[in-house]
């Protein structure tokens, strides 16, 4: 099945176009059908952008590399990069010069030197790690691990792992808080998000969801959150003033949201 997953600075997807807003505004589009690299097509799983907007790192599905793509002219370039095996999510750096990956199949990260396009370093993390968030002072970094449902908070100095935090069954995504106060984590096994106070780093309270939450994303302004649902291809708002949910539907959601909707399998 496939299955709807917000990843960063989105605006729509159509069938097997997708557009989306990089934070100059300009349009990056990537065109599933028609993204080659080397003579074969790339279908592209996740991305992230540089702080600038001038390059976009892809991951693929099927491939244990990350891609990069030039969007000043735009075009995929010929540097890959080889990292862990399966590939799933990546967060950059606010100061734009490292890239976290995370490797779901060999239990890690690979972290990019984004000025040499390298890996120079890993990091072993929880069993069948999904995603990641990095705080806004870009001090730390949060990694789900949905096979021993907790989260692991890195020390991005060091690149150690500080503390592991239990939360709820199954741990797919996270998102953080534009200020920095608060961690949003959706739980697909347990249908549920656990709040994590990150001063404490603990969970402070648990929100009840509707089935298979899979991803989240929350708005610039901090004040609303977005879940999807892997078995219904739904999404519901959480009003973070109170934390009250809304009912599952189907909507495009605005491109304020700076999410996309893009397949992701299970």
């Amino acid at each position: 099945m496939n299955l709807l997953k917000p990843i960063l600075y989105s605006a729509l997807a159509i069938g097997t176009a997708l557009f989306a807003a990089s934070p100059n505004s300009e349009i990056f589009d990537v065109q599933v059908s028609y993204l080659l690299e080397k003579g074969g097509t790339i279908t592209p799983t996740m991305f992230a952008f540089c702080p600038g907007g001038k390059w976009a790192y892809i991951l693929a599905s099927g491939s244990n590399s990350v891609y990069v793509y030039d969007l000043s002219i735009p075009v995929l370039t010929d540097v890959t990069i080889p990292v862990g095996t399966t590939p799933v999510d990546i967060a950059i750096t606010p100061d734009g010069l490292y890239a976290y990956v995370v490797n779901s199949g060999s239990n890690n990260l690979s972290i990019i030197n984004l000025t040499t396009n390298t890996v120079t370093s890993t990091i072993s993390v929880g069993t069948n790690p999904q995603g990641i968030a990095i705080t806004p002072d870009g001090q730390y970094a949060y990694v789900v691990n949905a096979g021993d449902s907790s989260v692991c908070v890195i020390h991005l100095l060091s690149n150690t792992i500080t503390s592991t935090i239990p939360v709820g069954t199954s741990p797919y995504d996270i998102a953080i808080t534009p200020n920095g106060a608060f961690a949003y984590v959706v739980n697909k096994g347990s249908n549920s998000i656990s709040i994590i106070n990150l001063n404490t780093n603990t969970v402070t309270s648990t929100i009840a969801v509707s089935s298979s939450p899979n991803a989240i994303a929350i708005l610039r302004n901090g004040k609303t959150a977005f879940v999807a649902y892997a078995n219904s291809n739904t999404t519901s708002e959480i009003d973070l003033s109170n934390n009250s949910v809304s009912n599952p539907a189907v909507s495009m959601i605005s491109s304020e949201v700076l999410q996309i909707l893009f397949q992701r399998n299970p």
